[in-house]
This record gives structure tokens, sequence and C-alpha cells, in this order.
């Protein structure tokens, strides 16, 4: 899933994968499956408004062969014990602990996460539909975020010293 913030019409929006491009849109968003090889992958994002600007951000992913893994159905998670929050299995890697995708949370939320990476990480931030609310040092987060009530787009991102970033997005309800 990908979306853009642009204060003019964007045209498309499109998916490269190791440079070549493997799927477009029109309009400023998308929301794609994508067939890839395992392995290392170079996944660019890029939009072209109607203005003729050109945007994008590039993300760095391991592909590993085999059955997906199935998505569970969003349940809320309950708020992690102090300490306990832990990066994801790949490396580099965001992990939002709480809240849960799908959780149905008040204002402030309590956003908790923690990245995996074999480097040092310059900062993590949190983004809230789009919107940058929040940034820290170091690969861990743990604070409180004032939200207005409705769904939101809550995603975590983490910029490493080697400049990969790397991101999870969630979806929550704000009462």
């Amino acid at each position: 899933m990908a979306a853009t913030t642009d204060s003019t019409a964007v045209k498309f929006i499109q998916i490269y994968v190791d440079g070549s491009p493997v799927f477009t849109a029109s309009g400023g968003s998308l929301d794609a499956n994508i067939s890839m090889a395992s392995g290392s992958r170079r996944v660019t994002v890029q939009a072209k408004d109607s203005a003729g600007v050109i945007f994008k951000q590039t993300i760095f992913i391991t592909v590993q062969s085999g059955s997906p893994t199935p998505t569970p159905s969003p349940t809320p998670s309950p708020t992690p014990t102090p300490g306990t929050c832990q990066g994801g299995a790949a490396s580099p890697s965001v992990n939002i602990c709480s809240p849960g995708n799908g959780a149905t949370v008040s204002s402030p939320v309590h956003v908790v996460a923690a990245t995996t990476v074999s480097t040092s990480v310059k900062f993590i931030q949190i983004y809230v539909d789009g919107s940058p609310v929040f940034t820290t040092s170091g690969g861990r987060l743990d604070t409180n975020v004032a939200m207005a009530a409705g769904s939101r787009r809550v995603t975590v991102q983490a910029k490493d010293s080697a400049g990969v970033i790397f991101k999870q997005t969630i979806f929550i309800t704000v009462q």
C-alpha cells in the first residue's frame, strides 16, 4: 500500500522492483500485491503530479521463498510490558508492538515500536495519516501521540546509519 500527499493532482503512481517497473495505477494511491523472486530487493514507489514533478521513496526488503504466512484477523494487542517490544524477524525491520493492527483505542494513543537492524539506527519516526508527528534517536520508541477520532493509518519508520529506510504500517480506530 502506498499513497502520496501533493498540493496538485497526482497523475499516476508506479512500483519498481530492482529498477524495473512492475505496476502502475492512476491517481495518488495504490494497494497491490507484487510477486517477487527470493532475495534482496530494492522497491521504489514513484509518482508524477499534473505539474510534472516526480517524487519517490525507496526501501530495501528481503523476499523469502515458501508459502506465505497467513494474515491474522486484526485484533487488538495488549499493551506490552516495558522492555518487551522486539524488532521484527527480518533485518532491517520495524515492529509496531502497540497498538495492534485493527485496534480501537483512545487518544492519546500509546505507541511502542522497535527495530531490527545490523547497523545503528539514526532515528525512528511516527507518521499519522502520512504526516510526521514524533521523531526520536535510536531504534526504539515508547510514547503517547494525540490523534483525532476516526480511522487512522499509523506508520513507524526508521533510518539506519547506512541510509536505509524501513517501516511498518498499521490501521487503527481512535474513539
